[in-house]
């Protein structure tokens, strides 16, 4: 009899709806972390490697009440923030990106002293907040467009930690986040790295990718089918070898390449399709339309009009280097298709000639839809 209903119901309908004539069971509803309250008070105690979160959320989507076909339009922002010569003005620049820029997800890197100012003069909310002060890595999310389904902080290395004979220079962690479109219910994981950044830890660089991946087949196993987006600063540069401009030897290392096509990951501006933005590039002589993301110490200065940025960070030596340290990966399955790819290099002099930024990194951002 259930079936002869369904069957009347389905041409009632002309074709327009797709009605479920499953005699079973119904399908399991996905369930979700409050992101209003526990997100930004929940702690997670990064210095095991046990998943400490709570979250009950189910592997993948749940099929049979989804938008059938529909894409999840997201903006992903990774933004270095420079932890040390903290000042109100540079907190002030780093929020008028921010603003000018709106993202769904926020990913920042040596964030450890700007938590509180990010969350809360920028009106986001923090995924989860670590125990560990020192944790550099902060993702933020946009809750009007996201729910929050799980998230956490993990430790990748720590100081003195011995890898193949090398020692690592620094600690490092690397945040995830597992979210869901709240107008299409697609999900998706999200992972923040800060790899060491000593240019002898190659291979602690290396080992700390294997650690990601290896806690995506045992903890974050549940979540490792998810479409992903992995970003951060990895302390290596795509071009493999070279010298930035101020002649400091930096990124000799494959850590960019194994990334980019060992580990199912693509860069997004490498990939097919994508535009990438070009607006307010600097006028600096080695500009070649090549995605930079570092000038090192001379966003401190405001330069004068008898030289431009690089030419007087040569001339005294601090450190102006062409290098392409941040990057947004994908996944390179499909899942994830990049639109657009921006380096936001925004000139916060107040004079013509002058040239002054918010961090020793470019900030980039991605648009891209989950499929």
């Amino acid at each position: 009899m259930k079936k002869i209903l369904c069957f009347i119901l389905a041409i009632l309908m002309l074709g327009g709806v797709l009605v479920s004539c499953d005699t079973g069971s119904e399908p399991e509803e996905t369930t979700a972390a409050d992101t209003t309250a526990e997100d930004t008070t929940t702690s997670v105690d990064t210095t095991t490697s046990a998943d400490t979160t709570t979250s009950t959320t189910t592997t993948g989507q749940v099929e049979g009440d989804l938008p059938s076909g529909e894409p999840a339009n997201i903006k992903v922002m990774s933004f270095n923030l420079q932890a040390d010569y903290k000042t109100e003005s540079r907190i002030s620049n780093a929020l008028t990106i921010i603003n000018e820029y709106p993202c769904d997800v926020y990913c920042f890197q040596e964030a450890n002293t700007w938590g509180d100012d990010i969350g809360t003069l920028g009106q986001l909310t923090l995924v989860k907040k670590s125990r560990v002060a020192s944790s550099d890595v902060h993702i933020y999310y946009n809750k009007e467009t996201l729910k929050l389904l799980d998230g956490g902080v993990n430790q990748l290395t720590y100081r003195g930690e011995v890898f193949n004979g090398v020692a690592a220079k620094h600690t490092t962690y690397f945040s995830y986040a597992v979210f869901e479109h709240i107008e299409t219910q697609k999900q998706f994981l999200v992972i923040n790295i800060h790899l060491d950044y000593d240019d002898t830890s190659s291979v602690v660089r290396r080992a700390s990718v294997n650690a990601i991946f290896d806690k995506m087949d045992t903890d974050l196993a549940k979540y490792k089918n998810l479409p992903m987006i992995l970003v951060g600063d990895t302390n290596s540069d795509y071009q493999t070898g070279k010298k930035g401009n101020g002649g400091y030897q930096h990124n000799t290392d494959p850590t960019f390449t194994y990334l980019n096509t060992k580990v199912g990951l693509k860069w997004a501006y490498q990939m097919d399709g994508v535009e990438f933005i070009t607006e307010n590039v600097p006028n600096f002589h080695w500009y070649s339309g090549e995605p930079y993301t570092l000038i090192n110490n001379a966003f401190r200065m405001e330069f004068p009009n008898d030289g431009t940025a690089e030419d007087l960070a040569e001339q005294n030596g601090w450190g102006m280097d062409k290098r392409i340290l941040d990057f947004i990966f994908v996944s390179n399955n499909g899942a994830i298709t990049p639109k657009t790819y921006e380096v936001i290099y925004r000139n916060f002099a107040t004079k013509e000639g002058y040239w002054k930024y918010a961090s020793d990194h470019m900030p980039i951002t991605c648009e891209m839809t989950i499929n």
